[in-house]
């Protein structure tokens, strides 16, 4: 089951900027800097995130991140 497991996650919100950069077709490379200095954290980054607060450990972290 699912019980006591904790998702790490990254989440693009789509804000005006993004759909601008959708629409003109720019790459994925740009979306993720536009969207990380709009406030998006990484799939990595919300991991170590939830490593300092003591939810999780590397290891786990990492059996997800780095495929």
């Amino acid at each position: 089951g699912y019980h006591g497991r904790m998702a790490i996650f990254e989440l693009l919100v789509s804000s005006d900027a993004i759909r601008q950069l959708v629409s003109a077709r720019k790459s994925i490379a740009d979306l993720r800097r536009a969207a990380m200095d709009e406030g998006m954290k990484t799939l990595l980054q919300n991991g170590v995130l939830k490593i300092v607060n003591g939810s999780t450990d590397l290891s786990e972290v990492l059996s997800v991140c780095m495929k």
